[in-house]
């Protein structure tokens, strides 16, 4: 069984690692029909998880999700992460310096 993954987050660009998801499954040789009903789930999946994670990242919440589809010959994994990123140092460094 192929095994693909397909991270998320709030800088992703959907339509282009939507785009990524149909050349792997060229490239692995998964057949038309079965891409077909694939990319539909996945389309579906991403979208509905991206939009989640925005509008709760967007009220300073975070989201982080991992759904999994799967075919006869595939198993598709989505990572979704929107919202908590965790600070940098210099954020850090910047957030101290400023307090005083």
């Amino acid at each position: 069984m192929r095994k693909l993954k397909i991270r998320i987050t709030s800088s992703t660009d959907l339509f282009q690692a939507l785009d990524n998801f149909k050349n792997d499954c060229i490239r692995y040789g998964i057949s038309n029909g079965e891409q077909k009903t694939l990319f539909q789930k996945v389309e579906v999946g991403v979208n509905d998880l991206a939009k989640r994670g925005r509008e709760l990242s967007s009220i300073g919440s975070q989201f982080r999700v991992k759904s999994v589809i799967e075919s006869e010959n595939c198993q598709v994994v989505l990572n979704v992460d929107f919202g908590g990123e965790r600070p940098t140092l210099i954020s850090k460094l910047r957030s101290l310096l400023s307090k005083g």
